[in-house]
């Protein structure tokens, strides 16, 4: 079961995939879209005047209900991908209790075959997307997890290193240690002091 922490996490790295996804689609249909007012005279003044304006303001229109629908679909698209592929990572390092490269590509696997399938189609279609989603996302996924394991090893060596030096750059350890060993010392020299003159008279005698 899913704590609140993870639950968390996994929102948000869903919500930047639902808005990587709309920047995406809106970039890529305002590119695609914006060619269509070359095909329009520029406009001039006399007769037809009217008829340019309404021709313009329908390009406008219908570029920006292209832009809108695009941005919706590539936020969805990529939103469903990465919440997908965050579940099933999640589940993975839960079953096998670690987290390491093989967990990055077994999600990135799933994730692909789980859009292979969900593609329109027959079932022997839908079948035959889903196997080649999954080697994809697997061939995919590999590099990608080896990489953030790197990164994240590498981040917990810098951490640890960063906490020992701390502690052994304390500058209140040392003077600590330093009095109780002295400490230490005064008692010990205390306690043999009367041991030392009680010894003395019976070597005089």
């Amino acid at each position: 079961m899913a704590t609140a922490g993870e639950f968390d996490e996994w929102g948000t790295k869903a919500s930047f995939g639902v808005l990587a996804g709309m920047l995406y689609g809106g970039c890529k249909e305002a590119l695609a879209s914006s060619h269509f007012g070359e095909v329009l005279p520029p406009m001039q003044a006399g007769k037809d005047l009217r008829t340019q304006r309404f021709m313009w303001r329908e390009i406008m229109e219908q570029r920006l209900i292209r832009i809108t629908r695009g941005s919706i679909l590539g936020g969805a698209r990529l939103g469903v991908f990465t919440a997908i592929f965050c579940g099933a990572q999640w589940y993975y390092d839960q079953e096998f209790g670690i987290h390491g490269t093989w967990n990055v590509t077994s999600a990135g696997s799933t994730t692909a075959a789980a859009f292979g399938l969900a593609l329109p189609g027959s079932i022997l279609a839908r079948f035959k997307a889903g196997a080649l989603g999954s080697v994809l996302g697997a061939a995919f996924c590999l590099p990608l997890g080896y990489l953030q394991t790197s990164l994240k090893r590498q981040a917990e060596e810098a951490q640890i290193a960063n906490a020992m030096g701390s502690i052994s750059s304390d500058p209140g350890e040392p003077e600590i240690d330093g009095i109780t060993a002295t400490i230490r010392r005064l008692e010990r020299s205390l306690s043999d002091a009367p041991q030392q003159s009680s010894a003395d008279p019976s070597k005089s005698q």
